[in-house]
């Protein structure tokens, strides 16, 4: 009996001390930023860390994409190690991390998909002082669903309390503003517009417009001009899941291979489509490879809808 009694007794005290060590290293990141959405979430937390370094600002980035990776001050990188499935629990590692590297910034990408676990997430690990969520698409619906305005409800859960919110979604852009006031959270709607064509040139993969002006917003917010967020973002490693496209000339024909499996939903399939314009010559022959997992059987059939 005293040996259970004991055991607890020392499971709530390294409870306690483990708990107290994570809000100390959080309280000594000087800010800290959440990036939650649907599509482009690791780009657009590397897009964030490079455009911070471009300013000369120490940040400490991580993603959880395609491949989870751990973004150093010096812009190198390495992968985060897992022992089983991924676990948000993690995210007091990284933070740990991020405070004995002596970052000043931290960028986290979500890791949560349901939505106890986003709040979770902000509420407990991150507490940040700007959140971003990229945009609200169809996917996931069986867990944030079964609407797009529930997936954009859901998203809100890892707005922050008393800070600011960045988004690039306009369609449900009304639910984000309703739920960030509730919150006393300043919205801001970044701009596409804002970056031409020339911007996009000194990137050496194909990146979204949408990702760079909603990153760029953050930077510029935080004190970093334009040019040097740019400069910064346009020097950052791509992330692996990045959409590029490759070509291949043999036997005298032109092959073009375009990596688009990270892109996980019809809407933002057809971005792709369209900003290829890969239907628009009639002489070449279009074949589609769907990559289909058995847990995301909803997936897979709206995107057998949207090819056929």
């Amino acid at each position: 009996m005293w040996v259970i009694v004991v055991l607890i007794v020392i499971l709530v005290i390294y409870g306690f001390w483990e708990y107290s060590s994570h809000q100390i290293n959080l309280k000594k990141l000087r800010v800290r930023i959440h990036v939650n959405g649907t599509r482009g979430k690791s780009s657009v937390t590397r897009l964030i860390a490079g455009g911070l370094r471009g300013g000369g600002l120490k940040v400490f980035a991580k993603t959880t994409g395609t491949k989870p990776r751990m973004i150093f001050v010096d812009g190198s990188e390495i992968p985060v190690l897992r022992v089983g499935k991924a676990n948000i629990i993690e995210q007091k590692r990284i933070v740990a991390r991020a405070r004995r590297e002596d970052a000043e910034y931290f960028v986290a990408e979500c890791m949560g998909v349901q939505p106890p676990l986003q709040t979770i997430l902000e509420k407990k690990f991150i507490k940040s002082h700007i959140g971003v969520i990229t945009n609200a698409r169809g996917d996931h619906l069986d867990e944030m669903g079964p609407t797009l305005a529930c997936v954009a409800a859901s998203l809100c859960n890892s707005i922050p309390t008393n800070g600011h919110l960045f988004t690039a979604e306009e369609t449900y852009l009304d639910i984000i503003r309703a739920r960030a006031a509730m919150v006393n959270t300043e919205v801001h709607k970044s701009d596409p517009k804002a970056i031409s064509d020339s911007d996009m040139r000194g990137f050496t993969y194909l990146e979204h417009k949408d990702n760079v002006a909603l990153a760029l917003s953050v930077c510029r917010h935080l004190g970093v001009s334009k040019e040097n967020a740019l400069r910064g973002m346009q020097q950052a490693n791509a992330d692996p899941g990045v959409l590029r496209r490759y070509k291949i000339d043999t036997n005298g024909k032109s092959i073009e291979f375009v990596n688009a499996f990270a892109a996980n939903d019809p809407d933002s399939y057809k971005i792709i489509w369209d900003m290829l314009r890969i239907h628009r010559d009639p002489d070449k022959i279009l074949i589609v490879v769907l990559n289909s997992r058995r847990d995301r059987i909803q997936r897979s059939e709206q995107m057998g809808e949207f090819i056929a």
